[in-house]
């Protein structure tokens, strides 16, 4: 896998996640981050279970300072 097409799975992946509304449907969430610790685990050799859960904690632990 080449970077470009790294960097075009991922904005994929995490476009996709973004439309979904996690409100309602917290599991196809949790299933796009999976796809995206998987890809990264893949791809830059990151350990797949700590991404997972730091992925978790930024999408659904995050306090917003605006």
């Amino acid at each position: 896998m080449t970077e470009k097409e790294y960097t075009e799975r991922r904005a994929a992946l995490v476009g996709q996640a973004k439309k979904i509304n996690k409100k309602f449907f917290p599991r196809c969430v949790k299933a796009k981050l999976r796809q995206i610790a998987r890809l990264e685990n893949e791809y830059r050799g990151i350990d797949y279970e700590t991404r997972k859960n730091e992925l978790y904690n930024e999408w659904f632990n995050k306090t917003d300072k605006q």
